[in-house]
């Protein structure tokens, strides 16, 4: 079942997502995106530095936009990267490396499988993109999207899943050219 909008591409990598990914790879598909977020790289122009870009007509989609804070945003991505080490450590035995590096995750290697769903995504059209983060966080605030208990930490206590992709869709509808 999908909330959003989404395209048959949009729900073709999401099942992929869902239906191929184990629970590890769906925690570095989550470091991945987050990372992206936290940098600006989901824009409608798909630019690497659009920071750097002087173009009035590129649109951003950030946690920023959705109403999180920089610190927020961090704050985020490094529970989830102690959470990944944590679970890296407690299923395989083995010390995982992966860390923050000015809000980037480093040392994190990707799976061919992996890899291929990053490729997926970062193929979609920007809103396609939109509507695949959207999904991404209604299933996780909705512990539907890891198919083992992983401890998951909330957004806010007065924020979830549907409001976040309630706040994405108004985005959405106001900055976003229908592609």
């Amino acid at each position: 079942m999908y909330i959003t909008n989404a395209t048959e591409k949009t729900r073709m990598v999401m099942d992929e997502v869902l239906l191929k990914l184990s629970d590890e790879s769906k925690m570095k598909l989550l470091l991945y995106l987050f990372s992206e977020l936290n940098h600006n790289q989901i824009n409608s122009k798909n630019e690497i530095n659009p920071d750097l870009v002087e173009d009035d007509d590129i649109v951003i989609f950030n946690l920023e936009i959705l109403g999180f804070s920089t610190q927020e945003a961090e704050l985020f991505l490094r529970y989830n990267v102690e959470l990944y080490n944590y679970i890296t450590f407690q299923v395989k035995n083995k010390e995982s490396k992966i860390y923050l590096d000015d809000g980037c995750v480093v040392e994190l290697d990707y799976s061919v499988l992996e890899s291929i769903t990053i490729h997926m995504f970062e193929k979609l059209l920007f809103n396609e993109k939109i509507d695949f983060i959207a999904e991404i966080m209604i299933r996780y605030d909705n512990k539907t999207y890891f198919k083992d208990c992983i401890t998951e930490v909330g957004f806010t206590e007065n924020l979830t899943g549907f409001d976040i992709a309630r706040r994405i869709m108004l985005f959405k509808k106001e900055y976003v050219d229908y592609e």
